[in-house]
C-alpha cells in the first residue's frame, strides 16, 4: 500500500480503523502514505477507538504524519500487535510551531495497548 494521502484533517493514510474492527496486516509493504494534509496522525494506519491492528511480517518505510505516529497510531482503548515486522525511517511533520506531536515510528495515546515481538522499529 503507497501514497494514501487522505484530504483535510485525517488519520491512516493507507488504513483508518475507527470503530471496533480487527484489521490483519500480513505480509505487506506500507510506504510514503501521510496522514491528512492539514493535519492526522497514523501515517500509515489509525487505530482510533477501540479496534484491533494485527501485523505480522510487514515492513512500514517512508510514512508520514502531521500529529502523531508517523507509521502507526494506537489512540482510544485500541490494541496493537506487532509481529516480525519492521518499522523504519517514518517521521512526524508538525504543521505548525508550537503543536505537540511525537511517534515518529508508533504513537499510543490515550489508554491503548501495544504488543510488540522480534520486531525492529
Amino acid at each position: 500500500m503507497s501514497n494514501g494521502r487522505p484530504a483535510g484533517i485525517s488519520t491512516g493514510g493507507a488504513i483508518a480503523n475507527t470503530g471496533d474492527a480487527t484489521v490483519n496486516v500480513i505480509d505487506c509493504v506500507l510506504t510514503d502514505n501521510f496522514a491528512g494534509a492539514t493535519g492526522g496522525s497514523g501515517g500509515a494506519i489509525s487505530n482510533d477507538s477501540s479496534g484491533t491492528i494485527n501485523i505480522v511480517n510487514s515492513v512500514f518505510i517512508d510514512n508520514r504524519a502531521t500529529l502523531a505516529g508517523g507509521a502507526i497510531y494506537n489512540g482510544g482503548s485500541g490494541t496493537l500487535n506487532i509481529t516480525r515486522s519492521i518499522i523504519f525511517h517514518n517521521r512526524i511533520d508538525s504543521p505548525r510551531l508550537g503543536t505537540l506531536s511525537g511517534g515518529g515510528g508508533i504513537a499510543n495515546d490515550a489508554n491503548g495497548i501495544v504488543n510488540i515481538t522480534d520486531s525492529a522499529i
